[in-house]
């Protein structure tokens, strides 16, 4: 029993530390440098000014002494790029390194005049900022047109998003389950060792703390192993700068497991403590143990059946969405612009659009353009939900050759409205009506910076971009359709060509897909570990109640079996009372749950596997206390 306790609270622990270190991940993400607020920026259309909306920033910072955060995916930057545009009396001169606790993720810190082709929009956080500064920023961004919503961002916020989005709550709850019925179970298998101390003149207060200094020798070295472990890891892994904050947090966590474990030991103790009854009978006081046992297995089994289809599904739901997300990998190095405020005539704007796609090399550039059935000039026949317009380069770079396949039966009126409507696109005669596999990856519609959920798309195959008019090249630059490899080089062209003061934006089209798989994987893992845990302190329920159940029937059982009484004659009852409880787990979950496949494969396997697990927990037990017995009376 000792090895089980170990087991469980080295278990526990290594979860623990791995919600200490999702903690120290979304931390870094909500609080960069430990920001307390947080403000979305909406710029507007037509937007300020680059100049004038950092040289707004850095007045305020000035003047009020804060330090102000803007998180950028850096187009210029590598792939999992994540720089941080700091203002305020503290920030550097000049771009330095800066070591994110997420190892995937790379970055500097950079003053915000240099803030360049990065977009305004997004998020900007105050670092230590009161009411009066925060209300200071939000009357300074009013005054240039730019909307600024706020809030604050606090440790429980964290703890919060930490709990309830990325699965550590499920986990956490389950590996607390398996804690308190390690416990039980261990104080059980005490029971004698506890009549005897007081047998022999123990004060029962004293009894209470050697069995609570018995189970801290057990728990702490396997906790502090485990942490240790943990510790240097993480040394290997991110370096000695964040150390200190995990340490904190990871030792918090362990330590409250151990300080629990061990006030959970007393107490179980405290209330199973031998009377003056069970001494004079020379009886083992298990009683007490048998309805606890009692209550703790139908809880577990009430709790499995509910929480195990809702965990099995969302482990598998993360896990496709993180494969979904993954299929953005082809596009990781590539980006977009967005254009707005525009400030000289259309002809103008459109040329230099048309110039910049022209200075682009055509391997380097690819189109991919979706309309869809609710966007103005989308017409409806032959029941297509969507238009595509993209080119070979995109077809070749997201592998989709294959799911683009020749369209036939469409009618004269789709064809000539799609005719109307390409003339105005392109000069160049109207490609071959195609279509698409459902839900292939194409970059969704205007400004929306995903893949389109077309289930039936008319496709249209372009060589390259430039057979489009100037004024749809510049309608797509504008809204993040046109992907460019080379953010460098598009930058430069788009100076060059006088569209800076249009720019709001180069953005990495993928970095945000990949992040977000990376958090359905962990979220997916610690479901998963849930689901193990869950499993485990069901099984340790089912140990712990037939163990406690034969032990106070050991006298009887043994007589029973050495008369020649077969084991299913002596099994049958428990058995049937562990089947009884599945059964009315099983009507609780149909009862609060919808009536999904995994719901209904859960409820009708419950009870067979309840049967099984029982059957041979109470064999197992049983068996124990019958060799017990004997071996006590031959010596």
């Amino acid at each position: 029993m000792n090895k089980l306790v170990i087991a469980a609270v080295a278990a526990v622990a290594a979860l623990l530390c791995y919600v200490a270190a999702t903690f120290m991940a979304i931390d870094e993400q909500l609080r960069p440098l430990g920001a307390t607020v947080s403000i979305s920026v909406d710029v507007g259309d037509p937007p300020p000014a680059k100049r004038e909306f950092v040289a707004t920033l850095e007045r305020v910072a000035a003047d009020r002494g804060l330090f102000i955060v803007k998180p950028v995916v850096g187009a210029e930057s590598p792939a999992r790029a994540r720089d941080l545009f700091v203002a305020g009396p503290e920030a550097p001169e000049e771009r330095r390194a800066f070591s994110w606790y997420d190892g995937r993720l790379r970055g500097d810190l950079v003053p915000l005049t240099d803030l360049g082709s990065s977009s305004m929009a997004g998020k900007i956080y105050l670092v230590g900022a009161s009411d009066a500064d925060l209300s200071e920023v939000e009357d300074a961004l009013g005054g240039i047109g730019v909307a600024a919503t706020s809030y604050s961002v606090s440790t429980p916020t964290v703890w919060a998003t930490v709990l309830l989005d990325t699965g550590a709550g499920p986990a956490s709850l389950a590996g607390l389950l398996l804690l308190v019925l390690t416990v039980a179970a261990w104080s059980a298998s005490r029971a004698r060792r506890r009549a005897l101390l007081v047998l022999h003149g123990e004060p029962l207060t004293r009894v209470v703390l050697y069995e609570g200094r018995a189970f801290l020798r057990l728990a702490a070295p396997a906790g502090l192993l485990v942490s240790v472990c943990a510790w240097a890891l993480l040394l290997v892994r991110r370096g000695p700068e964040h150390l200190p904050g995990y340490l904190v947090i990871s030792s918090t966590l362990v330590g409250a497991l151990v300080v629990g474990g061990v006030l959970s030991a007393s107490l179980s103790t405290l209330l199973n403590l031998p009377r003056a009854q069970h001494l004079a009978e020379r009886s083992v006081p298990r009683r007490g143990h048998k309805r606890a046992a009692d209550v703790l297995r139908s809880l577990t089994m009430v709790t499995v059946a509910l929480a195990l289809p809702a965990l099995v599904v969302s482990v598998h739901v993360q896990r496709q969405q993180a494969r979904g997300l993954e299929t953005w990998e082809p596009l990781s190095s590539h980006v977009v612009t967005r254009l707005g405020g525009l400030s000289i005539e259309t002809q103008k704007l459109e040329h230099a659009a048309g110039e910049v796609i022209a200075r682009t090399p055509a391997e380097d550039s690819a189109l991919s353009y979706v309309l869809f059935e609710e966007d103005p000039g989308f017409w409806r026949g032959d029941n297509f939900d969507g238009l595509v317009i993209v080119d070979q380069t995109y077809l070749e770079l997201m592998n989709l050759e294959g799911d683009v396949s020749a369209l036939e039966g469409v009618s004269d009126v789709t064809r000539s409205q799609l005719q109307a409507s390409w003339d105005l696109w392109s000069e160049r005669p109207l490609p071959t009506m195609q279509t698409a596999e459902a839900d292939s990856r194409f970059l969704g519609g205007a400004g929306a910076q995903e893949f389109s959920n077309l289930e039936r798309p008319l496709v249209l195959v372009v060589p390259d971009v430039e057979v489009m008019k100037p004024a749809f090249v510049l309608s797509a630059m504008s809204t993040g359709n046109i992907l460019f490899e080379d953010a460098g080089s598009l930058a430069t062209h788009i100076a060059d060509e006088g569209l800076g003061s249009s720019l709001l934006s180069i953005e990495r089209v993928a970095d945000v897909a990949l992040l977000q798989a990376q958090q359905a994987e962990r979220a997916a893992l610690l479901r998963t570990v849930a689901v193990g845990m869950l499993v485990t302190a069901w099984l340790v329920a089912a140990s712990l109640g037939a163990r406690v159940y034969w032990a106070v029937r050991a006298t009887r059982l043994t007589v029973n079996r050495t008369a020649g009484r077969p084991w299913l004659a002596l099994l049958r009852i428990p058995i049937i009372v562990d089947v009884g409880i599945a059964l009315a787990a099983s009507a609780i979950l149909l009862l609060f749950q919808d009536h999904t496949p995994v719901v209904l494969v859960t409820a009708s396997l419950l009870p067979f596997i309840a049967g099984m697990v029982s059957a041979a927990a109470h064999r197992a037990a049983a068996q124990a206390q019958v060799i017990s017995v004997l071996t006590r009376a031959s010596s």
